[in-house]
């Protein structure tokens, strides 16, 4: 800051010095009508040959002033930037771009610059992030479960995707994080999408089954089959696509299935977020609970039967109630 205080002083004080060739200029003039006048014209012509020399020698000599502390200028702002700069990565790329001399490299470092403004102008005025890569997807959410606290609220829709509840490092580390919130008091609601012909091999999953067997009030999970969300709501099921992921009413990861490694975004503009948790709740509202025994029974004409059979979805049972062997 006081760096760019004082260029600002300096600029002042150029403009005013810019100002006095002119005016150097004007001043021989004058003085030599002034001697021609009066009858002095050797005087007169020296005044008038060497006024405008002087004054054209000082002007070329400072523009060449100017040229040469440009750079200088350059560093002062660079310097009164970098005191401003509470955040050292970002002071980092300032340092870096600035250590970019070669002029090859130039339209690459532009190029940079302009990809990553656009991006954080999407951050601010959208409040949606680019779709993250599988690394960074972990990066962000991992740490967001982490810090959740009594009191919080996880909803989320798990379409069973080949990436979701298997035995990578970062799935099993999901799961751990999932059910250490809801013994730190988080509630966490869930809704598993699933098909009839795959329900065996979905209750199979341990994280499935960690949502299924744990005695814990705030831990509700559901499950609701694609053949139900095409008969009875088609749009819900195209619009919740690969699931997500909310945390209270301030952003949701919106999962992405995608051959190119991409694995989510998040958004936190209020009304997208209301979005979603209309669709959590209409599709909650056709689902049923994970551990009821029509959905624990593992034989599938007997499911079958059962769904048959009913009409409506069958109260929750009591936890004690429902059978828990594998």
């Amino acid at each position: 800051m006081r760096a760019n205080k004082q260029l600002k002083k300096t600029e002042r004080i150029k403009k005013a010095y810019d100002f006095w060739p002119y005016t150097e200029l004007f001043l021989g003039l004058v003085l030599g009508l002034i001697l021609y006048l009066i009858k002095q014209p050797v005087l007169a012509n020296i005044t008038l040959i060497l006024g405008p020399a002087l004054s054209g020698s000082r002007m070329l000599l400072t523009k060449k002033i100017e040229e040469e502390l440009a750079p200088v200028k350059s560093l002062a702002l660079v310097v009164d930037l970098e005191r401003q700069i509470d955040d050292p990565e970002l002071l980092d790329f300032v340092r870096s771009y600035n250590e970019v001399v070669t002029e090859d490299f130039h339209p690459l470092r532009t190029h940079l610059v302009h990809k990553s403004t656009k991006l954080l102008k999407q951050y601010a005025r959208e409040e949606r992030s680019e779709e993250l890569a599988t690394g960074a997807y972990y990066q962000w959410l991992l740490p967001k479960l982490e810090k959740t606290q009594r009191g919080d609220r996880v909803w989320a829709v798990s379409m069973m995707m080949d990436c979701e509840w298997d035995s990578s490092p970062s799935e099993e580390r999901f799961l751990e994080e999932n059910m250490s919130a809801v013994e730190r008091g988080v509630i966490l609601e869930r809704v598993f999408v699933t098909k009839y012909s795959q329900l065996a091999e979905m209750l199979a999953n341990k994280g499935v089954q960690a949502h299924s067997y744990k005695s814990d009030s705030n831990l509700r999970s559901f499950v609701v089959f694609e053949e139900d969300l095409h008969k009875k709501d088609p749009e819900l099921l195209r619009e919740i696509k690969d699931g997500f992921i909310a945390f209270n009413d301030k952003v949701v990861l919106i999962d992405v299935s995608s051959e190119e490694g991409m694995r989510g975004f998040f958004v936190q503009k209020t009304a997208e977020i209301r979005s979603y948790a209309r669709m959590f709740d209409r599709l909650k509202n056709l689902a049923r609970p994970l551990n009821h025994p029509s959905i624990c029974a593992r034989d599938q004409g007997s499911l079958n039967q059962r769904l048959a059979d009913s009409a409506a979805p069958p109260e929750v049972p009591q936890l004690e109630q429902v059978d828990q062997q594998p």
